[in-house]
């Protein structure tokens, strides 16, 4: 699941090596939030990692010596993304609503010199999560203002996000902002494509009336 995640990220080749270090922070992260990992305390993470690839390599190709990447590059090769991106789905609970913050302030701040309102933030989040709730289940419910605000504040504790001395917030790790946006993107991509094509399939109206009379 963690390799997947890693490789869907980099999608135009990542070596072995840095997979390694990759995947030490990734492990990191996902114990610093109480995640559940099996094994990795008995193994070396670069024999995890050189395994993964092993159970991996229908999915992955290498493109150089020691330099992997999806298998995604002909259209016969969707299902290869469809199920690595099961496998990232995996770990996505446990970064869920991190990652809801982070792709709010992507839409609203992300090209902002001084940083983004909290409260814009906070309105954005909770847009965001009320359309993809449902896709994630976590724990504790993180539709209460409450638990939005104490997300919020582990992210600062954590580094992740900023705050400036107006009272704005800004990005403190680009590499931890990057990876939550990876994680939620899908789920907002797949919304957006099928509220357009609901769209298109609603047609115009006016032009449906005239054909008629």
């Amino acid at each position: 699941h963690m390799l997947a995640t890693l490789l869907l990220m980099y999608r135009r080749g990542i070596s072995e090596a840095q997979l390694a270090l990759k995947f030490e922070f990734l492990r990191r992260e996902v114990c610093l939030r109480s995640g559940r990992l099996c094994f990795f305390e008995s193994e070396k993470h670069v024999w995890l990692v050189r395994r993964s690839i092993e159970l991996l390599r229908d999915l992955i190709e290498e493109r150089h010596h020691n330099v992997y990447e999806p298998k995604i590059s002909q259209r016969s090769d969707y299902p290869n993304m469809l199920l690595l991106g099961h496998y990232r789905n995996k770990i996505v609970h446990v970064f869920f609503r991190e990652a809801i913050w982070a792709c709010a302030f992507h839409s609203i701040g992300l090209d902002s010199s001084e940083g983004v309102d909290c409260g814009l933030l906070l309105t954005s989040a909770t847009f965001l999560f009320s359309l993809i709730r449902r896709e994630v289940f976590t724990s504790p419910d993180p539709i209460s203002a409450e638990d939005f605000g104490s997300s919020f504040d582990l992210m600062v504790s954590r580094g992740v996000f900023r705050l400036l001395p107006n009272g704005r917030v800004e990005i403190a790790s680009e590499a931890m902002f990057s990876f939550l946006c990876a994680l939620c993107w899908p789920f907002i991509d797949s919304y957006y494509v099928t509220g357009l094509r609901l769209h298109t399939l609603e047609g115009n109206h006016e032009e449906e009336q005239v054909r008629w009379v």
